[in-house]
């Protein structure tokens, strides 16, 4: 199924500051922070010097997505070695624990934005190419649609379909497919047009994501068949990621490019309507335990490089893996 592939290689418009590729970090260029990186040291330049602060890392996680019953943690890692920067593999992790339980090397550029069917047997992700599914022992990949804009599969338990979006200005918007990659199907309009949409973790019809008809994006919750009739949520971002708890009750958005908080993630409390930042430090992508009580999340630069979990009730931190060693 192909949905305007050009450039087999070519990364989704809005991901371009966030490719890692051939061993390189092209990072998030911002006006008061600059992350640059070489094969062997991140180095991260501050707005009061101009001079860079190297710090040895050795592992950058990217894009966690928890397992439906809690116990794992799939991530793309990127791992910088002594004689040879390998990135682009894809590890599962233990949710306890940190370590690797299942890892795998891969040959296209590297997946964003990870979820899992509710059975656990598959993972899904974008990538340059389109729509992947994953077995989750790692063994059997295969490739539902063909687009260079293709992200943020995710599947719902109401209608048995995998919707993603698609950021592309002639085809754009909500679109989807089977989990056997059939029946294709568009969503939205010209008119309609929304990004980064993530399906509800129960039998809920609705989705999460971002109206995208101009900037910033606004969050969104919605019907696939109601587009026009979405609620907003109040947030405001420049970057379409969101992610909702399993009690409906938080969302999670980055606030990417959007100020004061370059980078940093944020917790919508739609109870209370009131949103706080999560961490101030560069991050990218995130994802609730199955109980909606913790929040998994990468820092990707600095002494802190690793990923965090987040107790949602206490605002409490602990760290479950550390690039720095």
């Amino acid at each position: 199924m192909d949905l305007g592939c050009g450039n087999r290689w070519a990364y989704p418009p809005h991901r371009r500051h966030a490719v890692e590729h051939r061993g390189f970090i092209t990072g998030w260029i911002q006006p008061a922070a600059l992350l640059c990186a070489t094969a062997l040291t991140l180095s991260f330049c501050g707005s009061k010097s101009n001079e860079p602060r190297p710090v040895a890392i050795k592992q950058i996680w990217f894009t966690p997505a928890w397992s439906p019953d809690g116990t794992e943690i799939v991530c793309q890692v990127d791992r910088i070695g002594e004689s040879n920067y390998r990135s682009n593999f894809i590890s599962i992790l233990d949710a306890t624990t940190g370590a690797v339980r299942r890892e795998r090397p891969m040959d296209i550029p590297p997946p964003f934005a990870f979820s899992w069917t509710p059975d656990g047997k598959w993972l899904l992700f974008g990538a340059s190419p389109g729509i992947f599914k994953l077995s989750s022992d790692l063994d059997s990949l295969v490739q539902l649609t063909s687009g260079e804009s293709h992200d943020h599969p995710s599947y719902s338990k109401a209608r048995n379909l995998v919707f993603f979006t698609v950021n592309d200005a002639r085809i754009g918007g909500l679109f989807s497919v089977t989990l056997e990659g059939d029946s294709l199907r568009r969503w939205s309009t010209q008119e309609n047009h929304v990004l980064g949409t993530s399906t509800f973790p129960d039998e809920s019809d609705s989705l999460v994501g971002f109206n995208a008809m101009q900037l910033p994006f606004r969050l969104i919750v919605f019907s696939p068949d109601a587009i026009g009739s979405a609620q907003f949520l109040g947030g405001e971002s420049a970057e379409p990621l969101a992610h909702i708890s399993s009690d409906h009750r938080y969302v999670a958005y980055s606030r990417l490019l959007v100020s004061p908080a370059l980078g940093s993630p944020v917790l919508l409390d739609r109870a209370t309507d009131s949103s706080w930042g999560v961490t101030t430090h560069l991050t990218y992508e995130m994802s609730f335990s199955p109980d909606g009580g913790k929040l998994v999340y990468p820092v990707l630069e600095g002494k802190e490089v690793g990923l965090w979990i987040l107790d949602v009730a206490t605002g409490g931190r602990t760290r479950l893996t550390d690039g720095t060693q």
